[in-house]
């Protein structure tokens, strides 16, 4: 079955790529939202549907509930592609159905640039053309994940109970407190120091955490036929630009495409602007978003749902956000890393609102239960005074966009619109797309 885009191009194939990044609230703006819908009108003209979904956890660590969570969404577009007839296997499409590519691609992010050697036209770089400013503060703050770490088990310590033959006893030492993290959380090391562990090389950590979920992905035997790619690379905050490293040169996705774009954009704008500058200060959100992965640009909404309320709010800095499809799993508390991100942002970010966003009922109430049958977080969140609002997104539509787009901002979105179209990355499919079509093509609306 074949469909058409806007401006009658023929879909060819699709493509479902989810988006593995930190829930660090500078990642992302409002440049970086206008840019993907432009890209998805572009791929649908070059014979692409693109489905895209964002998967966000502090430090980006592929632990069980993540790799548990990736699974089961792809397992539900699978299911959601056999109406419109989607291939999702290896092997070639039968005649009438479109072949279905799933990629994965895990970012973590650092101040990185290319060394003076590399050819800044290639698509993927080996780890050794990229140089690293060690502590910069856009680095990923789960460099320091220990030490928030032991400030969570210090605040839990005679705050927590567990469970023995004798009776109910209070969490007070290391030994109480591997009872209860293997009781709680089904934790199977063998301290309770194992349960977290910090980034020490951003690259080492990047690829390390591809190489599980690929194969994770590969050893399942209900997946090993998927047409499935796990890309990995590494975003500057202060550039926008994203350096891939997985050596999987022949797989190009509309993520490249949308770093490359903001880049050029990111560049034309002064240090000073607003849309920038946000991206490397010290990050002060005001919010903490567990989102459901089905809402596309979950910070933009709420910052749309909170200034329709009366706030006066910009994407980036503003939300410290988590989605995958674990998120929304009620049956199961949450893994060490999103338990130490919600820790982190409450006690460290002193963050007070907690935003639940779905465009459904049902998964808000998944998110509502989980956050409360979770031990630890439920009790951070009681000890802090933290309120948790629900928002659906379906309900919530037609609300005020974000701050009208300015005059510096409109000129830098066009001229970087500009630069990229003349220098298209040679492996990018716009260049499937006429002359005459992709002028037709025009970046939507910035106010």
């Amino acid at each position: 079955m074949e469909g058409q885009d806007l401006n009658g191009g023929e879909i060819k194939e699709v493509q479902a790529v989810f988006d593995i990044r930190c829930a660090d609230s500078r990642d992302r703006g409002y440049v970086e939202k206008k840019v993907a819908e432009y890209m998805g009108k572009l791929y649908a003209a070059a014979g692409i549907e693109v489905i895209r979904r964002s998967v966000v956890g502090a430090g980006v660590f592929a632990t069980g509930d993540i790799i548990d969570g990736l699974k089961r969404g792809i397992h539900r577009k699978i299911a959601m592609g056999m109406e419109g007839k989607w291939w999702p296997f290896r092997e070639t499409a039968p005649e009438g159905w479109l072949p279905m590519k799933f990629v994965l691609q895990v970012n973590t992010h650092a101040d990185a640039k290319l060394k003076e050697a590399a050819d800044a036209g290639k698509a993927v770089w080996s780890p050794d053309e990229i140089a690293f400013e060690k502590c910069s503060s856009i680095n990923c703050g789960m460099g320091h994940a220990a030490d928030v770490y032991r400030d969570l088990m210090e605040f839990v310590r005679g705050r927590l109970e567990v469970r023995r033959d004798c009776g109910i006893i209070t969490v007070t030492g290391n030994e109480s407190m591997l009872e209860f993290l293997q009781a709680a959380y089904g934790f199977d090391g063998e301290s309770p120091e194992d349960f977290i562990r910090p980034i020490h090389d951003h690259e080492m950590h990047v690829t390390k955490q591809a190489r599980k979920i690929a194969k994770a992905i590969r050893n399942d035997f209900q997946l090993k036929d998927v047409d499935c790619t796990v890309n990995m690379g590494i975003t500057n905050y202060r550039t926008g630009m994203v350096y891939r490293i997985d050596r999987n040169s022949e797989v190009y996705t509309i993520l490249d495409d949308i770093a490359r774009m903001v880049t050029e954009i990111l560049g034309r704008l002064p240090d000073s602007h607003p849309e920038k500058a946000r991206r490397v200060e010290k990050q002060c959100p005001v919010a903490l978003l567990l989102c459901s992965p089905n809402v596309e640009h979950p910070r933009n909404r709420l910052m749309e749902y909170l200034n329709g309320e009366g706030a006066h709010l910009a994407t980036p800095g503003s939300v410290f956000a988590l989605s995958g499809y674990d998120v929304n799993a009620p049956t199961y508390p949450f893994g060490p890393y999103r338990v130490l991100s919600i820790f982190y942002a409450i006690k460290h970010l002193r963050i007070r609102d907690l935003y639940l966003l779905s465009d459904n009922d049902a998964e808000l109430n998944s998110m509502k239960v989980k956050v409360e049958r979770d031990p630890i977080v439920s009790l951070v969140a009681r000890e802090f005074g933290v309120r948790v609002h629900m928002v659906n997104t379906w309900v919530s539509t037609g609300r005020p966009s974000l701050s009208p787009v300015d005059d510096v901002l409109r000129n830098a979105m066009v001229e970087g619109k500009r630069a990229f179209m003349r220098r298209i990355p040679r492996e990018s499919p716009i260049n499937r797309i006429p002359p005459d079509r992709l002028q037709r093509n025009s970046m939507p609306p910035s106010g």
